[in-house]
């Protein structure tokens, strides 16, 4: 084993001294190539508040955020609002915080007017459901070659999210592919559809959805890519589909000949009348002398 230096353990307690003094933001912060949310970080860290402020406006306007950068930009302007005196600002931006991610965590040490910002946005939130809420009831029975309705239902008293983004591929080794879609003003639920074309007998399909904001950042998920929704089509793929059985050489007029032979037509018309001549002695036979003879004479040449 290599003996550490002196000098290597005390530039070890030093970076970890400085980990340890990083303000919230820093300590939330996300991998991302939002580079407006990198200028809000480096300016919330100077304590620069309204050069942060504006910052995290600016990076809200990026398209395409995911949920934790989204997430990350509404902490950053809620906290550098509130330590700008501009509580109002900071409460709307907490809120909207709170729907993406209601339990989220922030680091310990919160300064009394970023903690009176978060109450106030708490409170708000106390009758509410508790932030943006996706719920799906899951899929229609599958049909090969018919579309497959994805309708999740979104309750959002924010009215925050905007648009919306079904994910869906139809195996596991395919890539995935995206259909983009607009949820209506005060709407509950949102409709999507998975393209017939894609839909095939026995294929496994993936799926998940992204609720947006107005500039196509994600403020909600049903699933995501690594833990995606999942149904089967029933069938088989038309290569596997098993072939229609051939016609039995052993039926005649839809009844089996005996022994499996094919009897020729004059044979069955005289099996027939001496079927016809047994009934009609066994019914001579056992039937009551009271009975009519004609009766029985018509039973015998009906049955012919």
């Amino acid at each position: 084993m290599r003996p550490f230096s002196l000098a290597a353990v005390a530039a070890t307690a030093l970076v970890v001294l400085c980990l340890g003094a990083r303000s919230a933001a820093a300590q939330y912060a996300t991998v991302t190539d939002n580079e407006k949310l990198k200028e809000a970080r480096v300016a919330f860290e100077a304590e620069k508040w309204t050069e942060a402020i504006a910052a995290a406006d600016a990076a809200l306007d990026v398209p395409g955020n995911d949920l934790e950068e989204n997430v990350e930009i509404h902490a950053i302007a809620g906290m550098a609002a509130a330590l700008a005196g501009k509580k109002a600002a900071a409460v709307e931006a907490f809120k909207i915080l709170l729907a993406m991610d209601y339990d989220h965590k922030f680091a310990p040490g919160m300064k009394p007017a970023v903690a009176a910002a978060l109450a106030a946005a708490r409170d708000w939130w106390k009758d509410k459901p508790v932030g943006i809420v996706v719920d799906h009831e899951g899929l229609p029975p599958p049909y090969a070659g018919e579309p497959i309705r994805v309708a999740p239902t979104v309750l959002d008293p924010l009215e925050v999210v905007k648009k919306t983004a079904l994910y869906y591929r139809n195996g596991a080794d395919k890539a995935w592919s995206r259909v983009d879609g607009e949820r209506r003003p005060g709407a509950t639920r949102v409709e999507l559809f998975i393209p017939g074309a894609d839909v095939g007998a026995g294929l496994e399909i993936d799926y998940y959805v992204e609720l947006l904001d107005e500039h196509g950042g994600v403020v909600a998920r049903l699933g995501e890519a690594r833990s995606p929704r999942t149904t089967i089509v029933p069938g088989l793929p038309p290569g596997l589909a098993p072939t229609k059985p051939p016609p039995d050489r052993h039926k005649v007029g839809g009844r089996a000949g005996l022994g499996g032979m094919r009897l020729p037509v004059w044979a069955i018309g005289a099996t027939g009348g001496a079927v016809v001549l047994v009934v009609g002695a066994i019914i001579w036979a056992v039937v009551p002398k009271t009975v009519d003879l004609d009766v029985v004479t018509c039973v015998a040449a009906c049955a012919d």
